[in-house]
This record gives C-alpha cells, structure tokens and sequence, in this order.
C-alpha cells in the first residue's frame, strides 16, 4: 500500500490564536522604543553621533552620575564605566541585552562604519548609532523563533503548519548553541568577578527561544515519519 503524505489536518476545527511569529518581533520592537522614549527621549531613537561606530552614548553621564571625569573615548566598543548605573543606563542595557543578537551583529557593524570610507560605510554608521538599531536587527530571529513557536502549538493538534524548513531549525540551532556558550562563559567570567549576571540571563533567554525551533522541527519530522507507515 502507497504511504499516505503527512498533511495540514485542514478537516479538523483549530482555535484561531494570534500568529506568535507576528506578535513576537512586533511587540518587542514596539516595547523598546516605548521604553527608550519613555526614559531617554526621543531623540534616543535617532542616531547619537556619526563617524565614529560606538555603540554606547557619547556622554558618560547617560550611564553614571560621573560627569566630571572628562568626555568619552571614542573608540568602537566603548563600555560602560564603572560606577552608580542611572536608570537610563538600565533601560539601554536592558533593550542591549533583549536582543542580544541584534546587538552582537550591530557592533559588527558598527566597526565596519567605523574603519570603512564611503556611503555605504556612513549609512552603516548612521543606523547603528541608534539604540533602536539592535532591536530592528534582531527581528528576522524573533521572526524565526515564533514561527517555532506557532508550530509547537500545531503540532498538539498533529498540524504541520507553519512548516519549519532546514534553514530556520538551523538558525535556531545555532541560537541554542551560541546561548548555551555564551550562558557558559558568561558564568565563569559572573564568578569570578569580571562579567555580569545580566548576560548570563540574556544567554539563557535566546537558548530557550532557539530550542522553539529545534523541537518543532523534530516534532515535525516525527509526524511525517509517522504518516509514512
């Protein structure tokens, strides 16, 4: 007898619920610049300087009540200094540490704005200066992690729908595994004094949101074997 194809259960009744895979990257968009307006201002959104790549505040005074220490360096990954963290400070890095891999590939990119001539170079320059830039950068991820999402919901009812192909479940993978080294590492360095447990916590978050892919396309894959025999 022919093998039956897994299909998309289409004669069962499903519970409409709000697509995670638009809920997700929408909502924490919106959520950050809401708090970046909210405790920055406006002008937060808009990129803080050009030619220079930083991904922090040119004003040291946004992270600390130290503002007589002298201006900021002006080198590509400037950290924050030492000292009382302002709220501010808290709501930047908070929005830095949401979208960790956002953040990551801004600075990517912002050391590339930083040494590189050209429109292309200064265009780069210009969009990473916004702490917005991290969150807009991360929305593809946050789109792959609830398509994983809404998958593990339709695979409750035997549904494969929304269908997780190779690509996704391999970013997601590679969500779960860069999250657990990071997790790892950021432990290490927490104990010993020289890291923070913020990271760790961030590192923890985007290994679970990855793993949303990971299984739903196992659990997918375990469908359309079943259907087979």
């Amino acid at each position: 007898m022919p093998s039956t194809p897994p299909t998309e259960n289409p004669e069962q009744p499903t519970r409409r619920h709000f697509p995670l895979r638009l809920v997700l990257p929408i909502g924490q968009l919106m959520l950050c610049a809401v708090l970046i307006v909210t405790f920055c201002g406006p002008e937060s959104l808009a990129p803080v300087r050009s030619g220079t790549g930083t991904i922090y505040l040119e004003t040291q005074s946004t992270f600390t009540d130290r503002s007589g220490e002298g201006a900021a360096t002006h080198t590509h990954v400037q950290q924050p200094p030492s000292g009382h963290v302002t709220a501010t400070g808290r709501v930047l890095v908070s929005v830095w540490l949401l979208n960790l891999p956002g953040s990551i590939l801004k600075m990517k990119l912002a050391a590339y704005g930083s040494t590189h001539q050209g429109f292309v170079a200064r265009a780069v320059d210009a969009f990473t200066g916004s702490w917005l830039s991290g969150a807009v950068l991360a929305l593809p991820l946050w789109w792959i992690v609830g398509r994983g999402a809404d998958a593990l919901v339709a695979i409750k009812r035997k549904a494969m729908k929304p269908r997780i192909r190779f690509p996704e479940a391999a970013i997601s993978f590679l969500l779960l595994m860069a999250g657990v080294l990071f997790t790892v590492m950021g432990i290490y360095f927490a104990l010993s004094g020289a890291g923070s447990w913020a990271l760790v916590a961030a590192s923890l978050l985007w290994a679970f949101l990855g793993g949303f892919g990971v299984r739903a396309w196992n659990g997918q894959h375990r469908i359309a074997q079943s259907a087979e025999f």
